[in-house]
């Protein structure tokens, strides 16, 4: 990552699909005064990565597997903390054309990623995750080149429990 410290990063990149048969989408929304907020993705997502920016808060990843149903939140894992499974903050609820959810209350600006529930599965995983290990000196800026456009990457040092940052093309670093 241009401009990073020295050390060892994983970089995960992921492409947004907004076509109506798409099956990945990335972006950020904004609660209203009360923490409320909504998002229309024409399909219902099966795989969500959440964040509040407003307050830094941590990369949060929830799936039906963990029970991300409309009617609770789920178990999340957080990218920043050693630890189980969590349920002890607000997490989008899936619907039928996108999601929704309360925050904490105040109007606040999260980032996500939604994956599409199974109807149009990617003919490779390369089309819309592409991992890439990098050691570096942090003394001159990095290219990482994935085969598709990313519009969401998630940068994390290997060699320490800190510096995991969060890009968006839609939003500034985090």
């Amino acid at each position: 990552a241009a401009g990073s410290a020295a050390g060892s990063y994983i970089f995960y990149g992921w492409a947004h699909d907004p076509s109506p048969d798409g099956i990945i989408q990335c972006g950020s929304i904004t609660s209203d005064a009360s923490g409320n907020y909504s998002a229309t993705l024409g399909w219902e997502p099966q795989c969500m990565m959440f964040r509040a920016m407003t307050y830094g808060d941590f990369l949060r990843l929830g799936d039906t597997i963990r029970g991300m149903t409309p009617n609770a939140s789920p178990l999340y894992l957080a990218f920043e903390v050693t630890g189980a499974e969590a349920v002890n903050a607000p997490f989008p609820r899936p619907n039928a054309r996108g999601f929704n959810g309360t925050g904490a209350g105040n109007t606040l600006s999260y980032l996500y990623v939604a994956i599409r529930r199974s109807s149009k599965p990617p003919t490779s995983a390369s089309q819309v995750f592409a991992p890439r290990a990098h050691t570096g000196t942090g003394t001159s800026p990095v290219t990482i080149t994935t085969g598709f456009h990313s519009d969401m990457t998630l940068v994390k040092r290997r060699d320490s429990g800190s510096g995991t940052v969060l890009y968006s093309r839609n939003r500034p670093a985090t």
